[in-house]
């Protein structure tokens, strides 16, 4: 992953990344709000990196203006989908 985002311009950064037995979490902070940044990360397998079999990503803009790229993954051959709950409603408020 790291390899990949040198490429990137200007250069995002990796902000935290987490594994589990066949699922990981990477947070990616930079970029400029395009899906380019986590296309180019999931097409790294094919050009030599390890091989994504599974992937949900998410853009979320922060309150500066920049962007984090969210993205779970597995290089298990075994997990062929990652399945994410919806979002859960926002409460209403009371306005009279």
């Amino acid at each position: 992953i790291a390899s990949t985002l040198k490429a990137s311009s200007p250069q995002p950064r990796v902000e935290g990344i987490a594994c589990g037995v066949s699922i990981c979490g990477v947070d990616v902070r930079g970029g400029d709000g395009t899906t380019a940044l986590l296309e180019n990360v999931l097409e790294a397998g094919g050009r030599g990196g390890p091989k994504i079999y599974s992937a949900v990503t998410h853009v979320v803009r922060l309150g500066d203006g920049s962007f984090s790229y969210r993205m779970f993954f597995s290089t298990d051959p075994g997990v062929t989908r990652i399945v994410v709950p919806p979002p859960k409603p926002e409460p209403e408020t009371g306005n009279g």
